[in-house]
């Protein structure tokens, strides 16, 4: 097959890859959190009965009566840890109960919102690396791989003796963009595609000079 096709087909099948491992993974996530989230399973004046995988967890049960309790809402807590259910009887307000469990189902919701964008961030690294290595053999075997290798590596070399040594080329570019993909995931909560494409690019560079 042409290189420069394959090329192109790499980099069309990239995105669509990526696309069915992230749909994978939030559906993965959306399941686990519709289990997490608090429904109620029976309710009477006075009384209600809340399920949610979470409770099977001993620990996040103890510590979520505790808190229950704190708010002096409810005359008496039960945690079922094999059943992951929560009996509540209370003497307090209905709507008052009710914006209890609210805010723990919102806070459940910015959980899961935070691992599916963990989950798409971990994915996306992880396809740009595979990405990667996949341009520097085709920067190997290309003609235009084969004629950048001279400019490479005399690049490469300039940038070892300003730096007396301590950095190359491939460390200059990779800290470029673990700053910028960096600066993107954690101050704009945004998947570095930027840094992905610069780094593809790169790695076909660096295909020439091997």
């Amino acid at each position: 097959m042409n290189l420069t096709v394959l090329s192109v087909l790499i980099a069309v099948a990239q995105p669509l890859m990526q696309m069915v491992f992230n749909n994978y993974s939030n559906k993965k996530i959306n399941e686990n959190t519709k289990l997490a989230m608090f429904t109620c399973l029976h309710s009477i004046e006075g009384r209600r009965r809340y399920k949610s995988v979470l409770l099977k967890d001993k620990a996040f049960g103890e510590a979520l009566k505790s808190k229950l309790k704190g708010l002096g809402l409810f005359d008496q807590i039960s945690v079922n840890n094999v059943t992951g259910t929560i009996l509540l009887t209370y003497k307090s307000e209905e709507k008052d109960v009710d914006t209890v469990f609210e805010h723990l189902n919102a806070q459940t919701l910015k959980v899961a919102e935070s691992k599916t964008k963990f989950a798409n961030s971990t994915i996306g690294a992880a396809s740009a690396y595979s990405v990667g290595q996949q341009a520097a053999s085709i920067g190997r075997n290309s003609l235009i791989g084969q004629s950048l290798r001279n400019y490479t590596t005399k690049v490469n070399s300039c940038v070892k003796n300003s730096t007396n040594g301590i950095a190359d080329l491939a460390v200059i570019v990779g800290a470029i963009c673990l700053l910028w993909g960096g600066y993107k995931v954690f101050t704009q909560n945004q998947v570095p595609s930027g840094p992905s494409l610069v780094w593809w690019g790169y790695k076909i560079l660096e295909g020439g000079t091997k």
